[in-house]
């Protein structure tokens, strides 16, 4: 038997990504889901939230599907949705996905998706980001990285992990080849800034990943490459405890915990 539970879903992606739409689709057939997402793309705007930009949303049509374009970025989504949207339906879980293009490595510090979803367990409720390694359309990716979110909701419920951890979930382009529980690992890029043709007072990032020797075999990103659907949990916290430990010795009067 299926526990009806009440989810959240958002991205970064924009309202009216299809990644996201099927996402919903598929897990309303069980639940009760409502969507709040940004009213366009909110790529790469990381955990911003806003306090001097008033916020506004409005109902979107969704079928059957509670669903709202808020006007701010991922992390305002979630928490606008909790503490005041749904206030008196506290959802049990937040789902921010599915984000088209991984979120693999130290991309994840500047994923709107995976900070919507960091934004979810501050707020105390339990929270999952998932991407397709893809920046193409892919119909078949989508439905299966919904289809895996579904059939496996009840184990992210009740893991035993604490609500601070959130699992950031990246699905392979090509043929999946297994799961791995993976380590974050890191990326490279070879980043400049070009002056934009059009507009000679501006710059653009622009940068294609370049091969390093940072990551152990552990990590999502050489497991990625393995075609293995990756599980990396992350913490809210920070603190380099080994960092901590080195410091209290170099400043003999503070205290390590």
């Amino acid at each position: 038997m299926i526990m009806k539970r009440k989810i959240l879903i958002t991205n970064d992606d924009g309202i009216h990504s299809p990644a996201l739409n099927v996402l919903a689709l598929i897990l309303a057939e069980h639940h009760d889901v409502v969507v709040i997402a940004p009213e366009s793309e909110r790529s790469g705007y990381s955990h911003a939230i806003s306090l001097k930009t008033r916020l506004t949303y409005k109902p979107v049509e969704y079928g059957s599907i509670r669903a709202y374009a808020l006007s701010g970025t991922p992390a305002d989504c979630v928490k606008f949705g909790v503490i005041h949207l749904l206030k008196d339906e506290r959802p049990d879980i937040v789902i921010s996905g599915i984000n088209v293009g991984a979120n693999l490595g130290s991309d994840a510090m500047y994923s709107g998706t995976v900070a919507a979803a960091l934004e979810g367990a501050y707020l105390g409720v339990r929270s999952i980001a998932v991407s397709v390694c893809s920046h193409e359309l892919r119909p078949d990716l989508n439905k299966l990285a919904a289809h895996f979110v579904r059939d496996n909701l009840e184990k992210f419920m009740t893991c035993g992990l604490p609500v601070s951890t959130v699992l950031n979930i990246n699905f392979p382009t090509r043929g999946v080849n297994g799961l791995a529980v993976t380590t974050q690992g890191y990326n490279e890029y070879n980043d400049t800034y070009t002056v934009d043709e059009n507009d000679p007072g501006s710059f653009k990032l622009v940068g294609v990943p370049i091969p390093h020797g940072r990551n152990t075999h552990a990590a999502d990103v050489e497991h990625n490459k393995l075609g293995h659907i990756t599980i990396t949990p992350l913490k809210l916290n920070f603190t380099d405890a080994e960092a901590v430990e080195i410091l209290s010795k170099v400043f003999e009067g503070g205290e390590s915990v």
